[in-house]
């Protein structure tokens, strides 16, 4: 995934139009590999800006209500939550009803994400540092 514009929303459309509970919305986001997708495509800086672009107008369909929330998933498996912190500072969230409810879930269950591909022939992965005051687990593979 190269860019915002190639996002498909649909599962996560779905999940909103259904949802009656935000709680029940985020765990259907956490499942979307969509979500996982533009986590591991886009800094946490790129998630933010759009999701700060994506809060500024007013929504005008179902996609547009959803993204927002889409994003907020996704900066909560990058590896550091500034990123999820600071969204709750956009001006403009106030008017999706369940962002700042949503946000603070995913803050207070925050666990920072790394995910590695391990590539043929090499033999050893280590783990990215990582910066948290939540306990970590760090983890060496070695293949034989």
């Amino acid at each position: 995934m190269r860019s915002f514009a190639e996002v498909d929303f649909s599962q996560a459309s779905h999940a909103y139009a259904v949802a009656n509970t935000p709680l029940f919305l985020i765990r259907k986001l956490q499942q979307d590999p969509v979500v996982h997708e533009v986590s591991r495509s886009f800094s946490g800086e790129e998630i933010l800006e759009e999701l700060r672009r994506a809060v500024e107008h007013e929504p005008r369909g179902l996609v547009e209500y959803v993204r927002p929330y889409v994003y907020l998933a996704a900066l909560s498996r990058q590896q550091q939550g500034v990123y999820l912190k600071t969204a709750g500072q956009l001006t403009n969230a106030a008017k999706w009803d369940w962002f700042e409810y949503m946000r603070q879930v995913l803050m207070d269950t925050y666990v920072p994400t790394s995910a590695q591909e391990i590539q043929p022939g090499r033999a050893t992965l280590h783990s990215e540092p990582t910066r948290t005051d939540a306990p970590v687990l760090r983890t060496k593979i070695t293949l034989s």
